[in-house]
């Protein structure tokens, strides 16, 4: 924990006591077959489409969630005008929370415990459809049916940007509650903060 500053021909070293690390975290992919084609793209680049950029990512939309923030990504597709076919809920039991109420009311279907199992391309090389799988058990899925569509927002989960946090000894570790990997064992004097 140190900063190089250099006076004159001299190397002078600060150390810090206590530090803050606040480097934010970075959306996951989930890994199924096509999840490369053109139209496949995380949920936070489809929202920085629409609200940063005013473009509208695709006409027909699948989304692919394990926690409230894909729902947010529905939410934000169907107000950016593009129709939400299905949000797939990777989880069995998916927790309510205040954006999965509002999607609720807007006629979207849910399909808890189903994944993305392939994507396809259409002659123009972009996506073309899907196809979905429920979730039989830890890594195990049976395909099921196909939904046409141009766009697939995955948003999954975040794994902490921890880079520096663990060159200073903290450790990743996998948090059930969160269902994401979480900093832990930090040294004294290290504080993370933020996602």
């Amino acid at each position: 924990h140190f900063l190089p500053v250099i006076r004159g021909t001299r190397l002078h070293k600060i150390r810090a006591k206590q530090v803050v690390v606040a480097t934010g975290s970075m959306e996951q992919p989930i890994v199924f077959r096509g999840n490369d084609v053109p139209g496949v793209m995380m949920g936070s680049a489809a929202q920085r489409l629409i609200r940063r950029h005013a473009v509208r990512p695709g006409r027909r939309a699948v989304v692919a969630t394990a926690n409230g923030d894909g729902y947010g990504v529905a939410l934000d597709l169907l107000d950016a005008g593009v129709a939400v076919l299905a949000v797939l809920d990777l989880r069995e039991d998916p927790t309510a929370c205040p954006r999965s109420e509002a999607l609720r009311g807007t006629g979207v279907p849910v399909l808890a415990n189903h994944t993305p199992w392939e994507a396809w391309a259409g002659p123009d090389h972009r996506l073309a459809g899907i196809r979905i799988s429920e979730i039989t058990g830890q890594g195990a899925a049976r395909p099921g049916e196909r939904i046409l569509c141009d766009l697939l927002c995955v948003s999954v989960g975040y794994t902490p940007a921890a880079h520096i946090a663990c060159h200073a000894g903290a450790m990743l570790r996998y948090d059930p509650d969160l269902g994401m990997l979480a900093l832990a064992d930090c040294p004294e004097g290290i504080h993370p903060a933020g996602s």
